[in-house]
């Protein structure tokens, strides 16, 4: 009887062993890669096997991706962690590219595609809105369909249709069926409370952009969790809320790549197990 007490016991701590070990999935940009190869003079394979050695195990790709750069990646370990369409949903059906892109994600196992859907003209009518929500609203529920959920993201630019929080609650209500990509830099960069937003967003956030700012309402970017955004405290708080997906590092116009990619990394991995239940400020959501 002691023994099976025993050996029951030592099952239950190996069990939970596992689970506090069990890594979280962390993406990088394709782009980052291809600049990394620019910088440090590297093929394309060699950059890509620096990253994966970083716990860097995915990439967010444009569905207009250069096949055999692709298939580079993958051979690396680097596997599609999100595609992304850009297409000028505001002023376009963009059929074909929509057909294409989902083709894509069949092709490769994406599961999520951000859709970037363009940029408002100086003064949008309500005609423009309406055609905008419908050619979204109809690609989400295709998506959902086919098992691919179709995301936006708070996008830094003031003539986004997603360019904060009130735009993407406007979105969300015509389109119900859309999620969020969760850029923690654009929340700062439009002077947006970060924690806030990822109260305001639970159950939309589909994938994550860790992006970090130098100071808040700037533009300039610097390594993930080295800035003003929270990320300790978002990751913390998105896995605690019981999110799986990936945390996809951004740091476009890096110097050098290679170190800021390996700086997020590391701070990814070194917050993520500190992730344990807390109460939420329940007043600011």
């Amino acid at each position: 009887m002691k023994k099976a007490i025993l050996f029951s016991l030592l099952a239950i701590a190996f069990s939970l062993g596992v689970h506090a070990q069990k890594s979280v999935k962390i993406s990088v940009f394709a782009d980052h890669i291809f600049d990394v190869v620019r910088q440090d003079s590297l093929s394309l394979e060699e950059a890509a096997r620096h990253v994966f050695g970083m716990g860097v195990h995915g990439v967010d790709v444009y569905v207009n991706m250069d096949t055999e750069k692709l298939m580079t990646l993958q051979k690396a370990g680097l596997r599609p962690a999100s595609a992304i369409l850009v297409a000028d949903l505001v002023n376009n059906d963009c059929t074909e590219e929509i057909k294409n892109a989902l083709s894509f994600c069949h092709r490769y196992g994406c599961r999520s595609m951000l859709v970037v859907p363009g940029l408002l003209p100086d003064k949008p009518s309500r005609e423009v809105y309406t055609a905008l929500y419908n050619r979204l609203r109809n690609l989400a529920i295709q998506g959902k369909n086919e098992g691919i959920s179709i995301t936006v993201e708070d996008y830094d630019n003031a003539k986004s249709p997603c360019f904060n929080t009130m735009c993407l609650d406007q979105m969300f209500k015509a389109c119900p069926d859309l999620g969020l990509t969760f850029d923690t830099g654009n929340f700062a960069v439009c002077n947006e409370d970060v924690m806030m937003a990822r109260r305001h967003f639970d159950g939309k956030i589909k994938h994550v952009h860790l992006k970090d700012r130098k100071t808040m309402g700037q533009w300039e970017v610097v390594a993930v969790g080295t800035g003003c955004v929270p990320t300790q405290d978002f990751i913390e708080s998105l896995l605690n809320k019981g999110y799986d997906g990936w945390f996809t590092i951004e740091c476009f116009g890096a110097k050098n790549m290679l170190e800021d990619i390996r700086t997020g990394a590391e701070n990814v991995k070194r917050f993520a197990p500190r992730a344990e239940p807390k109460p939420e400020n329940k007043e600011t959501k």
